[in-house]
């Protein structure tokens, strides 16, 4: 079952667990979206980028701020290429 809308969900699953203060239940579903993102999607797909920054925003709220910039980073970067730079998904990146 490694198709895009299993990943989808783990990663609304996790943005729940997220919005429960349950980080490390967000983690694991956030994991299991970028695991099968990674192997069913091309790199530079934008639920790639979504996984990316739930992830970092995450770690953000927990202090880990160096390890969500990197997140962040690479979910713009990934936007950028699959979106247009004026996309209303890239600007609230």
């Amino acid at each position: 079952p490694n198709h895009p809308d299993i990943a989808w969900t783990y990663n609304n699953i996790g943005a729940n667990y997220d919005g429960y203060s349950d980080p490390t239940k967000a983690v694991e579903y956030f994991d299991k979206a970028l695991e099968i993102e990674l192997s069913s999607v091309p790199s530079n797909h934008p639920n790639i980028a979504a996984t990316y920054n739930n992830m970092a925003s995450l770690l953000h709220e927990n202090g880990n701020f160096e390890e969500a910039l990197m997140l962040y980073e690479k979910a713009l970067e990934i936007w950028l290429i699959a979106l247009s730079p004026d996309h209303p998904q890239v600007a609230v990146c």
